[in-house]
């Protein structure tokens, strides 16, 4: 696990660009095959980071962007020849939770939604216990493949699977 501060970079943990959004396990797409019911739906990402589509089979998604689903899943389609021109959509259906911990009301997981602050997320979990420190929260998270510890502030968004810890300040 690395340890970086946000200080020198804090603007980046301002926004969150969902459009460069990388699946992994706990997320779930929607598929839209046009004229093909029967494979289109909600797909959940599995442990493995792969979805498994009727048809198709088994698609490696973790890692991967919705367009780059999207392609591969276009290209499995034509080269089994179950379909010869596919036109077919996919997007992200659910993302997977972020959890909270430490001094708040109630500890545990959430479900993700566009938007969140770390502000809005302790609020969710009940909010601040008489002995939380609010000014600075560690959140461990995923990028690039490898887990990092952040120093972060209420006003710094959240991202799918981050795991906040309101610490205990010290009086």
């Amino acid at each position: 696990m690395i340890a970086l501060s946000a200080c020198s970079a804090q603007q980046s943990y301002r926004s969150f660009d969902l459009s460069i959004y990388r699946l992994a396990p706990g997320d779930a797409i929607r598929l839209r095959v046009f004229d093909q019911e029967p494979i289109s739906g909600e797909y959940a990402v599995a442990t493995d980071g792969a979805v498994s589509v009727p048809l198709v089979g088994r698609v490696r998604v973790k890692g991967l962007s919705v367009n780059q689903v999207e392609s591969r899943i276009r290209g499995r389609l034509t080269s089994s020849g179950v379909i010869v021109e596919p036109r077919l959509s996919v997007e992200v259906a659910r993302y997977r939770p972020y959890y909270v911990h430490g001094e708040v009301g109630a500890s545990g997981q959430f479900p993700f939604v566009a938007g969140l602050t770390i502000e809005k997320a302790i609020a969710a979990a009940g909010g601040f216990t008489k002995f939380a420190s609010k000014r600075r929260f560690k959140v461990v998270r995923e990028e690039r493949g490898e887990l990092v510890t952040l120093s972060l502030t209420s006003l710094d968004m959240v991202k799918p699977g981050d795991t906040i810890t309101v610490s205990e300040r010290f009086l």
